[in-house]
């Protein structure tokens, strides 16, 4: 039987979450952006709509046989390599200034 493979592979996935919110990756990172946790690269981080990664999902099962073999990197169309994704906790910070955040840059 001959099986069509495509991988995907998305940056740093953001979005609703529709479980519960402590074991996904959304709130995981940016619960580490305001705990003193480690981040993989803090120079630059290249995001993705958790919606767009699902719809990248549906793309890749409909059109299996045209992208077969392909290999895709899921990012935001802007760069992001200017945003260091620990400078997120002090916008976090600013905007719900009712939470107390202990992570320092």
């Amino acid at each position: 039987k001959n099986i069509n493979f495509v991988a995907l592979h998305p940056g740093i996935v953001l979005g609703p979450v529709m479980t519960k919110p402590h074991t996904k990756a959304s709130p995981v990172f940016v619960r580490n952006l305001l705990l003193p946790k480690p981040i993989l690269n803090p120079n630059s981080a290249h995001f993705v709509d958790v919606r767009d990664v699902a719809a990248a999902h549906c793309i890749a099962v409909e059109r299996a046989s045209e992208l077969d073999g392909g290999r895709f990197v899921l990012c935001n169309d802007e760069t992001c390599a200017s945003v260091n994704p620990v400078s997120l906790g002090k916008v976090a910070a600013e905007a719900c200034p009712e939470y107390e955040y202990t992570a320092d840059p």
